[in-house]
């Protein structure tokens, strides 16, 4: 008896619909707005069969980011592999939605279609400003939206302009230091394989005892190797080509060295 807005809809039958929406507390209780939300999960995923309809909307947002994430997570995880059954989950993390890539038979992503004027292109965005104006279109389209638009539903609710612009400036911030987060690991872990290069190169030189002439031959070619491979210097400015230097050796030492 429920209205659907759509052309058309094929379901089968459910035993029960199970709704995790919305946000409120019960202070009389002493329940929290978290612990509400975590109450009203705990019941569906126990009471949850094979043939309900769930939908949940925007599940672990009560707590901190990284326990949040998890928390989605583990509850999607347990509705497609434990529970199995026909599941709407909203979420504003993109990690929860990329678990559609590793279950892509029993999963999909999908995400609201918006229509962006041309001058609001990336590089506007990267000027901190916010878009002009941002059309939602209520229709889904497969995949993952490339980035969040809270900035345009906030000047949508006619808050203060300065408003709006403060906090596309502070947002570019934030993203800025989780980009130089993520590049600070990827260099550090770079740097990691550069001295377990070194050790792997160095050790197989230092094992070689009795060698036949083949293996010798390897081995001079082993030596302008390691000679090259300490010209790489990750001090340098373009860092990356130092990487790509030192991958390239990597491969050919596993080449011209079996014995190591």
């Amino acid at each position: 008896g429920s209205f659907v807005p759509a052309k058309f809809a094929k379901l089968h039958v459910v035993d029960s619909v199970l709704t995790r929406m919305g946000a409120s507390d019960n202070l009389q209780r002493g329940m929290s707005t978290f612990m509400e939300e975590m109450e009203e999960t705990s019941a569906i995923l126990r009471s949850a069969t094979s043939r309900s309809l769930v939908i949940i909307d925007e599940l672990g947002r009560g707590t901190s980011t990284h326990d949040g994430v998890a928390i989605a997570l583990a509850t999607l995880e347990h509705l497609l592999h434990s529970t199995r059954c026909f599941t709407l989950f909203v979420t504003h993390y993109p990690r929860v939605a990329q678990v559609a890539t590793v279950n892509p038979s029993v999963m999909k992503s999908f995400y609201m279609a918006f229509h962006q004027p041309l001058t609001d292109t990336k590089e506007h965005v990267k000027q901190e400003e916010a878009p002009t104006k941002m059309t939602f279109l209520y229709k889904l389209v497969q995949g993952v939206s490339e980035r969040s638009f809270g900035l345009n539903v906030a000047r949508m609710a006619t808050m203060p302009e300065s408003v709006v612009q403060r906090a596309a400036v502070k947002a570019g911030d934030l993203e800025a230091s989780v980009n130089d987060r993520k590049e600070q690991r990827r260099t550090a872990q770079h740097f990691g394989d550069l001295h377990s290069f070194d050790r792997c190169v160095h050790s197989s030189l230092g094992i070689v005892t009795s060698i036949s002439v083949q293996e010798m031959d390897a081995l001079c070619r082993l030596n302008a190797v390691v000679e090259k491979f300490e010209a790489v210097s990750p001090v340098e400015a373009d860092i990356q080509a130092s990487f790509a230097q030192l991958e390239s050796l990597q491969k050919l030492v596993k080449t011209i060295c079996p014995f190591s």
